[in-house]
């Protein structure tokens, strides 16, 4: 299924796909999707069911913050990207090639914000999963708006099962007290 999306390419990177029985570069794109846009609220939707019947935890939480109002704009700019396997043709997004969404806060007065990062189901590293389809899914993700934002720490408010995730990707634990909220470039 194809929508039409205003999605702007932002950039080009590669991650490891897994074929005949070892990882292989894979060119990618990090895409920047328009929450005001129909179509891109409907791909949007359409990868947050598809997900979350597959297992993924947050799909529908980046959905729904393109339903609420952006509160305090000129403090917060929110910004939803995905990473695809799509090479061009961006206006035409294929949801079903879509790898990765998330949800970054991009702040006039403090840290910027990851609010919101979800893996496609069978791209997350657990211990189920030996051999993923694909590898570096948050990772490229993180490291586009690591580079992209790169005068302002980041900070994140973690779930717990994935605080070794952000330490692995250079974030550290504001404090001992509050182990899951965690900070880059302090």
């Amino acid at each position: 299924m194809s929508i039409n999306f205003t999605a702007t390419h932002k950039l080009t990177t590669a991650i490891p796909k897994y074929s005949n029985n070892e990882y292989k570069p894979e060119i990618v794109a990090v895409v920047e999707l328009d929450k005001h846009n129909p179509d891109d609220k409907i791909s949007l939707y359409a990868t947050a069911v598809d997900w979350t019947q597959k297992g993924a935890e947050f799909a529908f939480n980046i959905f729904h913050e393109t339903e609420k109002p952006t509160v305090f704009a000129d403090l917060c700019a929110e910004h939803f990207y995905a990473l695809t396997t799509q090479k061009d043709d961006f206006e035409h997004l294929d949801y079903n090639k879509t790898l990765g969404l998330m949800m970054f806060g991009e702040s006039n007065l403090d840290n910027n914000e990851i609010i919101w990062l979800q893996g496609k189901p069978g791209t997350n590293k657990t211990k189920r999963e030996t051999n993923r389809e694909y590898k570096n899914v948050g990772k490229a993700l993180i490291d586009y708006v690591k580079y992209e934002y790169s005068d302002k720490p980041i900070e994140v408010q973690s779930a717990n099962s994935a605080i070794e995730f952000y330490k692995k990707n250079g974030f550290k634990p504001l404090s001992k007290n509050s182990p899951c909220t965690l900070i880059y470039n302090v």
